[in-house]
């Protein structure tokens, strides 16, 4: 005779963190030198080889990446005066993408050097100010948007740029 449910799961009890007073402290703690350090190092590179000709698609993922993440920090006020400076940003990594289509070059127009340096120090500024909960935060709220948009279900006011190494790994993990 056919069983009329499914046999149950075994329980397999969640992770628990037990230092709930310093994950607390780490998460309002602001960034170290080192950490901006290693956020910023491929963002400037990236915008490095813009600026000098040497553009390419791994670069072009960098700084899309940290544009995104830069936009999900000012929707959680920091530097949220600033919103046009990420707009015009992103919309220069998407006319130098649509150009790589077309084209197979990443070059950039002297406006666009400008919208892509002003954003990179206003990001720098961003990861001065901001906590590390922060900065998680907005690194998942990115990851989520990218995988929503991967499957097709973004929100109608979502600004993403194609995913690079942030939407790779939201495809992966989520």
């Amino acid at each position: 005779m056919p069983r009329s449910h499914k046999p149950r799961k075994r329980y397999v009890p969640k992770r628990v963190n037990f230092d709930l007073v310093g994950r607390a402290i780490d998460c309002v703690a602001t960034l170290t030198t080192e950490q901006r350090a290693s956020l910023l190092g491929p963002v400037r590179t990236a915008f490095e080889a813009f600026r000098t000709g040497r553009g390419s698609k791994a670069a072009w993922c960098d700084l899309a990446d940290a544009m995104n993440v830069a936009e999900a920090l000012t929707e959680a006020r920091l530097a949220s005066d600033h919103v046009g400076t990420f707009e015009r940003a992103q919309s220069a990594l998407a006319s130098v993408h649509g150009r790589a289509q077309m084209r197979g070059s990443y070059t950039l127009y002297p406006a666009e050097i400008t919208a892509l340096d002003d954003a990179v120090f206003v990001h720098g500024i961003q990861l001065e100010h901001c906590s590390q909960g922060e900065l998680q935060n907005a690194i998942d709220a990115v990851k989520r948007r990218v995988h929503a948009a991967l499957a097709g279900n973004a929100s109608p006011r979502a600004r993403i740029c194609v995913p690079g190494h942030l939407g790779r790994a939201a495809a992966v993990t989520a």
